[in-house]
């Protein structure tokens, strides 16, 4: 609109003294040398169809003769911008719609119930090319910690409040040091770092898996950013199970790995620490009011108490305490640790 307006004072200023006779580069020189040529022209007609000028090919040549309109209602000029205005905003609506389809991992059957109003099932239709060439069968969370996985990826989605995409989200739960998140204060979130025993190519896979079964949303608007969705949310406090297709463990940083962890069943060395350990979770997370799992895993806590280390190099050795939680918790830790081996 500006460079509209900017031509027409142009127009109005080159035909003051009578009709004038300009090719479209020069017309383009004279308005702005910086802007396209073709935009300059698009400009000229939509001022020769508001009816503000007479405009007429001259005979042999490709260039126009511009006489202004006197006595003419400049404000149609307005008008016309207006509705051309409104035509973009909805052209582009309808290319973002297209084009979020197009990028989408979730299910394509879902995609259209929705767009057409209707209320698609939970899960995949197991038919689509989404569905069906995604790595794997979708299955159910099978323990505590993968459903403590699902959890903090909805939370870390919940505290971006929509206003970033796929690739932030995962390194914020990575815990990425790399500048725009922290340019982005990201790594102020009570959620960073909340996967940060995962790569964030592995964060990727498992956001477009709750995509496609429906607990992430990709919201509309200019930039693919990403949103909770109600089922998500019933998901997120255990109210909904998803089914996913969950990404090769691989995924997992290696330098994580390596106290073993005790199955759930099996009994500890040292109980007394672990209850410990456990006490202290649960009050932090009171004291932060975030979820216990949030602050450390039941996983995580019995790898703890089996490996009982002693310093922070021990630390980071045990599995599920990347260096962010090693950096936030890892002095309160070995206290903890200390004064119930001594």
């Amino acid at each position: 609109p500006e460079l509209v307006y900017k031509t027409w004072k142009t127009v109005k200023r080159c035909c003051s003294h009578g009709p004038v006779n300009y090719s479209a580069n020069q017309w383009a020189e004279t308005v702005d040398p910086s802007a396209n040529s073709m935009a300059i022209n698009t400009a000229l007609y939509l001022i020769d169809r508001a009816g503000l000028v007479h405009r007429s090919m001259e005979s042999g040549s490709r260039s126009y003769s511009y006489d202004i309109v006197h006595d003419v209602d400049e404000s149609l000029l307005q008008d016309i911008m207006q509705g051309l205005e409104a035509k973009r905003k909805l052209d582009r609506t309808k290319l973002d719609t297209v084009i979020r389809f197009a990028n989408s991992p979730q299910c394509r059957h879902r995609n259209l119930l929705e767009y057409f109003g209707e209320a698609p099932p939970a899960g995949t239709c197991s038919m689509c090319d989404n569905c069906t060439d995604i790595g794997g069968k979708a299955r159910e969370p099978e323990n505590e910690e993968e459903w403590e996985q699902v959890q903090k990826i909805l939370s870390g989605v919940v505290r971006m409040k929509g206003r970033f995409g796929k690739a932030k989200v995962a390194q914020m739960l990575a815990g990425s040091k790399a500048k725009p998140v922290r340019d982005a204060r990201l790594d102020q979130l009570s959620t960073y770092g909340a996967l940060a025993n995962h790569s964030d190519s592995w964060v990727k896979q498992m956001i477009d898996s709750l995509t496609r079964e429906g607990s992430i949303e990709i919201a509309a608007g200019e930039y693919p950013t990403l949103a909770i969705s109600e089922h998500g949310r019933e998901v997120l406090w255990k109210k909904s199970t998803p089914q996913l297709v969950w990404p090769d463990p691989a995924g997992a940083k290696s330098k994580n790995k390596g106290a073993a962890v005790p199955p759930a069943d099996e009994e500890l060395k040292n109980p007394a620490l672990y209850d410990a350990l456990k006490t202290w979770r649960n009050k932090t997370a009171g004291k932060r009011h975030q979820p216990a799992y949030m602050i450390l895993a039941d996983k995580a806590l019995r790898a703890l108490a089996q490996a009982a280390p002693t310093s922070t190099d021990e630390l980071n050795t045990v599995w599920g305490m990347g260096a962010y939680k090693v950096e936030q918790f890892g002095d309160e830790l070995l206290k903890i640790i200390k004064s119930n081996l001594s």
